[in-house]
């Protein structure tokens, strides 16, 4: 599941392939956590022609019922540099919640689900060699936007940071180390 997509999660960042790997990944894990979930017809990059800013929205994985959309999953898997893009990433979330929210004919949209995987301690890299590590999790708690989804859209809208650990990173010294790792202590999609 999860697990064999994260040991090669760095290689072919922002490739298409790594992509949907991992929205093959969190829709399995998704369908066991949610066995009401395994009725609706899902498709991959769904194609919105009409989000709430008036232009086009891929939602990364889409559930229909009868043709509606009842289930938008947006996910990411960001394993590097992640404490100096903590507040671009929240930004970014608000704004995707806004246009899927404010699009017209989306009233059978039930839940929005934002799924993210993070390593509780990441690599940071400067220039391609690794410059230190973050603290993922305390990193995440300074831009908590759980709070703010909440209030303007109650149940509707969860955001899951899901974490794991790297394995033997302490003795990484390259970003080739990277390449392939061995992901421990991995959170599951957990809706309480």
């Amino acid at each position: 599941m999860i697990r064999k997509f994260l040991e090669t999660t760095f290689k072919f960042v922002r490739t298409n392939k790594r992509t949907a790997r991992l929205h093959k990944e969190i829709l399995t894990e998704l369908l066991s956590k949610v066995p009401a979930y395994k009725d609706l017809e899902w498709v991959y990059e769904y194609k919105l022609m009409k989000d709430g800013y008036g232009g086009t929205f891929a939602i990364d994985i889409a559930g229909f019922l009868d043709g509606n959309l009842i289930v938008a999953v947006l996910a990411k898997a960001i394993n590097s540099n992640v404490a100096k893009n903590n507040k671009n990433f929240a930004n970014c979330t608000i704004g995707e919640i806004h246009r899927l929210m404010d699009a017209p004919n989306l009233s059978t949209l039930e839940k929005v689900l934002f799924i993210s995987y993070y390593p509780r301690k990441a690599p940071r890299f400067a220039k391609g060699e690794l410059d230190g590590f973050d603290n993922v999790v305390k990193s995440k708690l300074c831009t908590n936007i759980k709070p703010i989804l909440k209030k303007y859209w109650g149940e509707r809208v969860i955001s899951m940071d899901l974490y794991y650990d790297i394995g033997d990173i302490e003795n990484k010294v390259s970003k080739s180390d990277f390449d392939n790792i061995e992901p421990g202590n991995i959170d599951e999609i957990n809706f309480a």
